[in-house]
């Protein structure tokens, strides 16, 4: 066990002084509210002034309490003759009443006549008060001091020694204990005084048969009860013990219930609460305080010791039918009470409500500890105190729970959208109860119902009748194409709840293509390309050009910097955190920063979005940033200055506005707002329509194209950016989703491409030049030069030799333009290819200079003395040659161009080659000068005179379009032999 006892001081306690007499005590009883300080006084000898103030400044009128009592006493026989209430002018003292002396005073003025006053405001419930002026009359100083007391009026729990002096030397004291007035025939004061009881002290001090002023002190002790009846039987104001024990039942601010085998009772002491660190069950002896009412009910103010025990005791409420005023105070529990109209109780403030039931009783949520909705349908049981304001009888609940079954349906329809046929699909609602006696089952029914199950289809609630956030899921797997519904019953009892269920059946969807970047890009065209779906037939290839709109935000990522942007202090630019791109905008700001920027070409009318990517730091502070528009030329500009703030931290964040551009609007001052202690980023700042871009699909769009994965794009635009995604089709199944989107810009439009070659001994016919090297001797060589002109060319041009031609070849070229790489051909040959860069204005201009490299080992192909040999330079296009020839490589691609060289020498020496052809003919193989007859159908390839396959086959080979010259045939069996056409 524990014993506190303490003392409480009043808010008000003032020795004044008054033309150097003393007054007696100034003393308050619960008169300025908790969250005052003391009264300012101001005395002048005439008037004192309470300045009744907040703790905030003696500008701010205090609240006085109803019942307050502030006591003023004299004791030099100086005369109160008027009393003045003062208070602001927006706050008159309407209702207010201070009842002086038997004087009653209402409003602002209350005159007094007397010595002393106990003055008693009631106020309903209470007033704000700016000053209490007290006006008095001096008395004449006494010839004799009046005497003084060591121990002043108040409220005591123990016995007190008092000892009484008086200032004027040989006075003789006397004194009574009786509330009588002292005189010479009272008792002498001798010594100390013992006073343990309620006492009422008076004194008075005589010399020469003079008399001074009477000094008064009331000493008061507690009225000891044994239990909470016996208190509430008490006068009010009464300083009241209660001996026996008591338990605390329930607590709320101020707030303490408390009750014993007798009766209950109100303790209204915070200070008290929370110092002891009361809690529910706490057991509280020897409580000692002041009996009070509030609203007519009774309660305990001002504790000043108790008594607390060690152990709790849980108290259970009591169940009423109803409840009366006897009842104030106890704790109890109305059952299936219901209410006659429907009400919110909030936290916010207090609700009273009415029951229809239990004596249709008051329900009031006062103490504002729960949040719910009531009707008058519902059954509820209410547990809480009994309470009396002005004769009401009231019932402040601590909980108020729903007793009517019920079942609640986290949704009250599933929609399984399409479901592909023999798949299924699963959709889930919780369930939940209160205060069911039986199971709650699960039926579905309707044309349809054979494509949906649940699980569970039965549920039982818990002891307590309730069902908790339990998980059904329903199964859809249709069988059949189209649109399906049926009807999923919840019944527990009368109660019954539905759920609709609908689900579409579609043929199997195909998977999503994927499409991959664009190749063979151009001026006007480009490849468009994907990866092939499984089972699909067709794909529809969807191209189209995007528009943005006229009015858009420059810079709006900052990677020009703060070009366009005004920017106030604060902000700088950063790449330590982007968005999108390589930079975004950072500020640390100490006051209201701006960045803004002006957009124009804005349609009354036009609903566009405005948005903002923003990321704040950890430890920034304040209340982050926000929009804070304008529009130029309408003064409405509600919806561009939002109340809300964005201040999401550690993440970057989307803040977004759709409005409408109203009428008069010419242009928006887009502007986003920083506030003090903001530490951040800020990016990809946009002002858009709000449906997007404008979309335009190209002509023919969408293409379709049979069992490929590329479509050939043309006829569009130069330097324009193009999109396209693609969808999967086949019959039998639903289309694919379309794929990713792939963007394509179309390059620069150049001229029309030309390549020219001139020089001397050439012959060009119908495109073909023929450059003859004349007469040459084994192992001599010799050169011939041309020309390259080209113009409207991009991409550098590379003329390289077919596989095998290393008799010939180009070995220089005057152009800075010309880069020569030497490369091994198959046969072992260093062979030159020979790249050209174009200048910048697409043009190439070079000499090249080719010739032979023969030498003796040619006679391995049988050449004579004589005999012509022909080399072929084909293919001189656009683009990549098919095979490895003599020809010019441009951009990767293949355009209508062709230049063939014919090269051609005679041999002069004699030559005997040891030949490849061992005999004169072949087995199966014959030639009649135009066709190589192959009767047996043998693998046959024929070489040129320098070893390279011109033509393969097994069947009869037409030599008709090939140039005259010496072949040789050679077949898969082994067997060779050589032709001359």
């Amino acid at each position: 066990m524990k014993t506190i006892n303490f003392f409480k001081t009043t808010l008000l306690t003032i020795a004044l002084f008054v033309c150097g007499n003393v007054w007696g005590e100034t003393a308050t009883s619960n008169f300025l509210s908790s969250k005052t300080t003391d009264a300012q006084i101001v005395e002048d000898g005439k008037t004192i002034t309470y300045q009744c103030s907040s703790k905030n400044s003696y500008e701010n009128p205090a609240r006085i309490y109803q019942n307050s009592t502030l006591t003023i006493s004299s004791t030099d026989n100086s005369i109160i003759t008027q009393i003045e209430f003062t208070s602001p002018s927006d706050k008159p003292l309407t209702g207010f009443t201070a009842n002086v002396g038997e004087y009653n005073a209402t409003e602002t003025n209350a005159t007094w006549t007397g010595e002393s006053t106990s003055i008693i405001f009631t106020a309903n419930p209470q007033v704000r008060v700016q000053s209490i002026i007290v006006t008095y009359t001096p008395a004449t100083a006494a010839s004799v001091a009046t005497p003084t007391f060591s121990v002043q009026t108040g409220k005591y729990t123990e016995a007190q020694s008092v000892t009484i002096d008086c200032a004027t030397a040989e006075a003789s004291i006397y004194y009574t204990l009786d509330e009588t007035e002292p005189s010479e025939r009272s008792t002498p004061y001798n010594g100390a005084i013992n006073i343990s009881s309620t006492t009422t002290l008076k004194a008075i001090a005589i010399k020469d048969g003079e008399s001074s002023a009477v000094a008064t002190a009331t000493y008061t002790f507690p009225t000891e009860v044994a239990n909470i009846a016996a208190y509430n039987a008490l006068e009010k104001n009464t300083f009241t013990k209660i001996t026996g024990d008591i338990t605390v039942s329930f607590i709320s601010g101020s707030n303490i219930y408390a009750q014993d085998e007798t009766s209950a009772m109100l303790i209204y002491d915070y200070d008290y609460a929370q110092s002891e660190g009361l809690a529910a069950g706490a057991t509280i002896s020897n409580l000692i305080g002041t009996k009070s009412e509030y609203g007519g009910a009774a309660q305990m103010a001002d504790v000043i010791s108790s008594t607390i025990g060690e152990g709790t005791t849980i108290l259970a409420p009591t169940t009423v039918i109803s409840v009366t005023e006897a009842d104030l105070h106890k704790y109890v529990k109305l059952e299936d009470a219901q209410f006659n109209d429907s009400y919110s109780f909030t936290t916010e403030r207090a609700t009273s409500a009415t029951l229809s039931t239990h004596g249709k009783i008051v329900v009031r949520n006062n103490f504002k500890n729960f949040e719910m909705d009531v009707t008058a349908t519902d059954k509820y049981d209410i547990i809480g105190f009994v309470n009396v304001f002005n004769g009401q009888v009231q019932i402040y609940p601590i909980s108020i729970d729903v007793t009517t079954p019920s079942i609640t349906l986290s949704t009250n329809s599933l929609a399984f959208e399409t479901v592909e046929n023999n798949q299924t699909k699963d959709l889930t609602f919780t369930v939940n109860g209160a205060n069911l006696s039986e199971n709650a089952t699960l039926a579905i029914s309707g044309d349809n119902a054979d494509y949906f199950t649940c699980d569970p289809t039965n549920i039982t609630p818990a002891e307590d009748g309730s069902i908790a956030e339990t998980t059904i899921t329903v199964t859809y797997q249709p069988t059949a194409t189209g649109e399906h519904a049926a009807t999923l019953t919840i019944t527990c009892g009368d109660l019954v709840k539905e759920i609709a269920l609908t689900g579409t059946c579609i043929s199997p969807i195909l998977a999503t293509p994927v499409a991959t970047e664009a190749t063979a890009i151009t001026d006007n065209g480009f490849t468009a390309n994907w990866e092939a779906v499984e089972n699909a037939t067709s794909y529809d290839v969807n191209v189209w050009t995007e528009e943005e709109p006229a009015f858009s935000v420059v810079n709006s990522s900052f990677e020009n910097g703060l070009e366009n942007w005004d920017a106030e202090e604060g902000y700088s630019l950063s790449t330590d955190n982007a968005h999108t791109g390589s930079q975004s905008l950072t500020f640390a700001v100490n006051s209201t920063n701006d960045l803004r920027q002006t957009i124009d070409n804005l349609t009354s009318g036009e609903e566009i979005t405005l948005s903002y990517w923003y990321y704040l730091n950890e430890n920034s502070t304040g209340s982050g940033l926000r929009f804070w528009c304008y529009w130029v030329g309408n003064e409405d500009h509600s919806a561009l200055q939002p109340d809300t703030y964005t201040n999401k931290k550690g993440a970057w964040t989307q803040a977004t506005i759709t409005t409408t551009v109203p009428e008069g609007a010419t242009a928006l001052n887009l502007e986003i707002r920083v506030y003090n202690g903001a530490k951040g980023y800020i990016d990809d700042i946009t002002v858009t329509p709000a449906n997007g871009n404008t979309i335009t699909p190209i002509t023919g769009s969408p293409f379709t194209v049979e069992r490929a994965t590329s479509k050939e794009i043309t006829g569009l635009t130069a330097e324009t950016t193009y999109y396209y995604n693609v969808v999967a089709k086949a019959e039998g199944y639903t289309a694919s989703e379309a794929s990713n989107t792939i963007s394509v810009t179309t390059t620069a439009e150049v001229a029309e491409p030309t390549i020219t070659i001139t020089g001397d001994d050439l012959v060009e016919t119908e495109g073909m030049y023929t450059v003859a090297l004349g007469e040459t001797r084994f192992s001599t060589r010799t050169s011939k030069t041309f020309t390259l002109t080209a113009t409207g060319i991009l991409e550098p041009i590379k003329i390289k030799p077919e596989m095998g031609s290393g008799y010939f070849t180009i070995i220089s070229s005057d152009s800075e333009q010309a880069s020569i790489v030497e490369e091994m051909d198959f046969f072992g040959n260093v062979n030159k290819t020979l790249t050209f860069t174009p200048n910048e204005t697409g043009e190439i201009n070079a000499v090249c200079t080719i010739s032979n490299r023969i030498n003796s080992e040619f006679t391995d192909y049988g050449v004579s003395n004589g005999e012509e040999m022909m080399q072929t330079f084909e293919d001189l296009t656009f683009g990549t040659p098919l095979t490895e020839q003599w020809g010019v490589l441009y951009q990767n691609q293949t355009a209508n161009i062709t230049k063939v060289f014919i090269v051609s020498l005679t041999l002069t020496e004699e030559s005997t080659g040891t030949g490849l052809c061992n005999q004169p003919v072949m087995e199966g193989i014959s030639f009649n000068g135009e066709e190589i007859i192959n009767s047996l159908n043998l693998d046959v390839a024929v070489y040129n005179t320098i070893g390279q396959i011109v033509v393969r086959s097994n069947e009869n080979i037409n030599m008709s379009s090939y140039p005259a010259g010496v072949y040789v045939i050679k077949a898969a069996n082994g067997e060779s032999m050589k032709i001359v056409k």
